[in-house]
């Protein structure tokens, strides 16, 4: 894969147009605040019930086969004397019209949530013959020295990541890491097996260096049959 860094990917069906890289809220202070800053927001049980309460994501160590500790991100309530209280039990969470999903709702692949160190995906197209969730790595992210930095971290600050797979199919693949120059041929190959049978994707890929954050775009030109064009 070679070219210049994507500038932009408009995805045109009639009039209508989407921008390839969606961007955040953009400005000094101008970032919302991250899931792993508290929010007033929702979470559903396995039952069905629905409570709502002050919420976010944390890193929290777990027990691994009584000997290994692992940190995963994990849904937390804050109680009334402001400590943190794990909903092992909650299916999904939701706050500010985002939506985030337990991996054990998605995949019988139990060892999913170990190889993103998340409990919850984020759904960003989960319908169509693609779908595709996002999770925050826990390596390279300011949440893992938040203790030591002080203030909101804003979702500007964090670096997302992908899993993906075909409609009906029970297993989930992670994508991998891409450099910030240059190009990691493994990421290349899952590209290449992801829009197999879309050639004119396939072309524009060669031609132009996707990055992870184009693939919500992409995925949803796939989806939806319509062509990409260079901005």
């Amino acid at each position: 894969m070679r070219g210049i860094r994507l500038a932009g990917v408009l995805l045109a069906l009639l009039s209508f147009q989407f921008t390839a890289r969606a961007q955040l809220v953009v400005g000094p202070g101008g970032e919302p605040p991250s899931v792993f800053e508290y929010h007033e927001g929702t979470y559903t049980l396995a039952n069905g019930t629905t409570q709502s309460a002050t919420l976010k994501l944390a890193m929290l160590t777990e027990q691994i086969g009584g000997r290994k500790s692992k940190p995963f991100a994990k849904l937390v309530v804050r109680a009334a004397n402001g400590g943190l209280v794990p909903i092992d039990s909650a299916t999904e969470f939701a706050y500010d019209n985002r939506r985030f999903v337990r991996v054990g709702r998605l995949t019988p692949d139990v060892t999913l949530r170990f190889r993103i160190n998340s409990d919850f995906v984020e759904p960003i197209v989960d319908t169509g013959r693609i779908e595709l969730y996002s999770y925050y790595p826990r390596r390279g992210n300011r949440y893992v020295v938040s203790s030591a930095t002080p203030g909101v971290i804003h979702e500007g600050d964090l670096k997302r990541a992908f899993i993906w797979r075909r409609r009906g199919a029970k297993q989930l693949d992670v994508m991998v890491s891409v450099p910030p120059s240059g190009f990691n041929p493994e990421f290349e190959n899952q590209l290449q097996a992801l829009f197999f049978d879309r050639p004119d994707i396939l072309a524009f890929i060669e031609k132009h260096q996707i990055r992870a954050e184009d693939l919500p775009a992409v995925v949803r030109a796939y989806n939806a049959d319509l062509k990409l064009r260079f901005q």
